[in-house]
């Protein structure tokens, strides 16, 4: 038991401050047949030096590699590399300013061995805003093992399966036979993951102790880009969803990702023009595979663009939108 090799892949960039908590909670694991991955995505400081000195002290079982970027390209392109140069039987992708807890791997790859059939076993996250902790993401109602259609039925309409790549031991099989490789250089790139992780997903894990520990700081990719970058990078998302729907789950894809398209469209579509078109886009889908309610709100965020709080007269509508189809469903 507790043989199959894990690749834990870690991009470096600009982490000086948290780069050694995360390295450190890495060799600390209680599970250790482990290859540990950081790729230098080209850091201006001194966070590779560190990750070389903690590796050079360390005296344990776990084996460290550090990969070079000749150029910065970003996240996504980071995860793929030590993707690419991953030898493990399962993945973890562990951001370099988050900590794992020292049983993490362990859980998580017992979860696996338990449910042989699961391409992917999720950990539980904490969250820390200001150094204190917030809110927990897997709730104790959730179910811990989902296959077959209730893996649909939790991700699109109960939302129980978490977006982010990381925290996730994946098979390193199904990454590689799905061509499930991180879309690279945007940004929110783990909705589009996700996106596609659904098109293949059959049988996930979730575990309920919590397995990381994410660190909402300033200056993180997530919290300092411009509004112009989010605008942009979220416009590619969505793009790339509505144009490559799965044949036969149209109508669930477009209720699952409608809304937050339509806030982005009224946040951002002043300054990127395209918005208005992949607005239409998304309407035409939603009219052509009967999905009413998602085609109410579309239309009804076609109108409200022009107002000064659009967001919130979107939120109004939508909740008048709920309460009209709920009224409906009397009858």
């Amino acid at each position: 038991m507790y043989m199959n090799l894990v690749s834990v892949i870690i991009p470096v960039y600009q982490v000086s401050d948290y780069v050694e908590r995360c390295v450190l909670s890495v060799m600390a694991q209680s599970y250790t047949t482990i290859e540990c991955i950081l790729i230098d995505d080209k850091t201006q400081d001194d966070s590779i030096i560190k990750c070389e000195r903690l590796i050079e002290e360390y005296k344990g079982p776990i084996r460290f590699k550090i990969l070079h970027h000749g150029t910065n390209r970003g996240l996504s392109a980071a995860r793929n590399t030590g993707t690419l140069a991953a030898s493990g039987e399962y993945v973890f992708y562990l951001d370099s300013d988050d900590e794992i807890t020292s049983d993490c791997i362990e859980k998580l790859v017992s979860a696996a061995q338990a449910n042989p059939a699961a391409e992917i076993v999720v950990g539980n996250t904490q969250v820390y805003k200001d150094g204190k902790p917030g809110k927990i993401w897997i709730k104790d109602e959730v179910p811990s093992v989902i296959n077959g259609n209730d893996t649909i039925v939790s991700f699109f309409h109960r939302k129980l399966i978490p977006n982010a790549v990381w925290n996730k031991l994946i098979k390193l099989s199904f990454i590689k036979d799905n061509g499930l490789f991180n879309k690279e250089g945007i940004i929110h790139e783990d909705i589009l993951w996700m996106f596609y992780v659904m098109k293949y997903l059959s049988h996930i894990v979730l575990v309920k102790d919590v397995t990381s520990h994410y660190l909402m700081r300033p200056g993180s990719i997530s919290t300092s880009a411009s509004k112009s970058d989010e605008g942009s990078n979220y416009m590619v998302v969505y793009d790339d969803i509505i144009h490559n729907l799965t044949k036969g789950r149209e109508k669930k894809e477009i209720r699952r990702y409608m809304k937050d398209f339509c806030k982005c469209s009224l946040a951002y579509g002043t300054m990127f023009p395209y918005y208005k078109k992949l607005h239409k886009f998304f309407l035409i889908k939603s009219l052509r595979f009967f999905s009413w309610k998602s085609s109410f709100v579309l239309a009804s965020t076609g109108l409200i663009g022009c107002f000064k709080n659009p967001s919130t007269v979107f939120n109004r509508l939508n909740g008048l939108r709920s309460k009209t189809f709920n009224n409906l469903k009397r009858f």
